[in-house]
């Protein structure tokens, strides 16, 4: 949240999204050992939240497995 509100107070686009993808090294390097365990977080603002189109179409990477 703090990345998007930054990118959008300094630059004033339409529509912010932030997308992060993250590996858990403790799940996968002690205890649970399941390699490949991640988790994405989103934060969108503007054109991006409000508009179902192009809220899919910036997800899709995600959703489609594609980082």
């Amino acid at each position: 949240m703090q990345v998007a509100d930054l990118l959008e107070e300094q630059l004033d686009p339409q529509g912010v999204g932030v997308l992060l993808v993250a590996e858990h090294t403790c799940m996968t390097l002690r205890g649970a050992r399941a390699p490949g365990s991640t988790t994405t977080t989103s934060s969108l603002r503007g054109h991006l939240r409000e508009n179902a189109a192009a809220r899919a179409e910036f997800l899709t990477p995600v959703n489609g497995g594609v980082r």
